[in-house]
């Protein structure tokens, strides 16, 4: 990991516009920017589909397991999985 730090008060008026534009409001003279550079774990490759779709099928063999969760599921089960989970992200549940 490669960590760089910039006193915002020594930045030329041009890359000072860029951070400020990269976090979305203007940066203060006693303030720092701090730039990380990481390299992530990759995740572990997927068997790709038997029928090639272009590069879809290259993205697909990069997703993560988690991303499989309805696979085996029919239409209905996912409609009712998605209706609980929409009922409990507004934090209400039906007690019958």
């Amino acid at each position: 990991m490669e960590t760089i730090i910039r006193n915002v008060r020594e930045l030329p008026s041009e890359e000072r516009r860029v951070y400020e534009a990269a976090v979305g409001r203007a940066l203060q003279e006693n303030q720092q920017v701090l730039i990380q550079v990481i390299t992530p774990p990759e995740f572990p490759a997927r068997e790709a589909p038997s029928e090639s779709v272009g590069d879809a099928s290259t993205a697909f063999a990069a997703l993560p397991d988690w991303c499989d969760v309805y696979s085996g599921l029919t239409e209905d089960e996912i409609v009712e999985v998605e209706r609980i989970a929409l009922t409990r992200s507004e934090m209400t549940r039906s007690f019958h």
